[in-house]
């Protein structure tokens, strides 16, 4: 069923526990993420990033994500992920989203916070929650680029920025970085913890993929109450399209290789669920 951003931190943080937030590319890759959940007896986020909206079919997408949310056996919410404008905004929740995360953290922090509130004042009327970004994580989460981490979150600011926005929800940079990491990633939990401290909305950990299942086990301990989940899951899809196409023997047979990818997706997702601190079964909405 579709649930607020908002509920389901609520549950994540009762529990423990981070919401686990899944970029999806297609309706294989969400019918995964769900059929995990579900198994699981978890809430899941699913992620439509911002280049996925601008492409054709971008509006689709979040219309039909937003079909499988309604009628998922546990708490699913719909966000659109790494938005930058008012425009994309208004475009996202029209298609159906019922979560926004914006991204202004190129911006100076005045102007960061002032997108966020523009945002969030068009969001209120739809009961749509808003997740903001200060720091900059690095990368490019749609084609699994990495890079080192060149902004962290100052606690101080971050208290300001929350106070000033009133965002949901906050993703910091505390040494994660979007897509693949160029050596082994070093999280600085000292910084997190004090995020955790000063910060009174959850936090959001980005570039959660590659990371080891105790790094991310710490993070949630230390105060991280969602984790985005995009890279690792891409990889997986091209890992999985491909042995489908080497394996055809000349026999296309596309519902055969979607299944096979929601399978293995679901597999991935559920291992990842139990790292974010889920015991089965938790009451998911």
């Amino acid at each position: 069923m579709l649930a607020g951003l908002s509920e389901l931190l609520g549950v994540a943080r009762a529990e423990r526990a981070a919401l686990g937030a899944f970029t999806c590319y297609d309706l294989a890759t969400a019918v995964g993420v769900t059929e995990a959940a579900e198994k699981r007896g978890v809430p899941v986020t699913l992620l439509v990033s911002a280049r996925a909206l601008a492409a054709p079919g971008g509006e689709a997408l979040i219309a039909a994500l937003r079909s499988i949310a309604d009628s998922a056996g546990i708490g699913v919410c719909v966000q659109a992920d790494h938005l930058n404008s008012l425009h994309d905004a208004q475009r996202a929740i029209s298609a159906g989203a019922n979560a926004l995360m914006v991204d202004g953290s190129l911006l100076p922090v005045d102007d960061n916070a002032a997108l966020v509130r523009e945002v969030i004042a068009l969001a209120r009327a739809y009961r749509v929650d808003v997740e903001a970004e200060l720091g900059r994580v690095e990368g490019d989460e749609d084609r699994a680029t990495g890079a080192q981490p060149s902004s962290l979150t100052d606690p101080a600011a971050a208290k300001l920025f929350v106070a000033s926005t009133c965002t949901a929800c906050l993703a910091v940079s505390v040494g994660n970085v979007h897509g693949t990491y160029p050596g082994t990633p070093k999280l600085d939990f000292e910084l997190l913890a004090s995020l955790s401290a000063e910060v009174g909305v959850p936090l959001a950990l980005h570039g959660a993929s590659g990371l080891e299942p105790e790094t991310l086990a710490r993070a949630v301990r230390t105060g991280v109450s969602k984790v985005n989940l995009n890279t690792e899951l891409r990889m997986l899809w091209f890992r999985t399209v491909a042995g489908a196409t080497r394996a055809s023997d000349n026999v296309y047979d596309l519902l055969a290789v979607q299944q096979k990818l929601a399978g293995e997706v679901a597999t991935t997702v559920e291992v990842k669920l139990a790292q974010l601190g889920w015991r089965a079964s938790t009451a998911a909405n």
